[in-house]
């Protein structure tokens, strides 16, 4: 029954509105953001939970990818203020991402 909870692939077109209408009411929130010279984003799409905490999603060649960038990537380019415009990636709607691995 777990296994069955855990893979979006067996939601159906019901469910998968309710995510989307999450997204969209995240993202309208996020607008907070776009003044924020010093406030980073990197909101991606992949259907997974706590991607910090694994290499596999941070350091891996594999990671998840907004902009071509990793999140381990889009975070130092944000600390360290590597980029003019700053750091402010929204992905599209699951399962647009090509680079989740989920």
């Amino acid at each position: 029954m777990v296994e069955l909870q855990n893979n979006i692939g067996n939601c159906n077109s019901k469910q998968m509105d309710v995510v989307h209408g999450f997204r969209r009411k995240l993202v309208h929130e996020l607008n907070a953001a776009e003044g924020k010279r010093d406030w980073g984003l990197f909101i991606d799409s992949c259907f997974t939970h706590c991607q910090t905490h694994f290499n596999s999603s941070w350091h891996s060649p594999t990671s998840p990818r907004l902009g071509n960038k990793t999140i381990a990537e889009s975070v130092g380019d944000w600390y360290f203020d590597r980029t003019v415009e700053g750091v402010k990636q929204i992905d599209c709607e699951y399962p647009c991402n090509p680079t989740c691995g989920s």
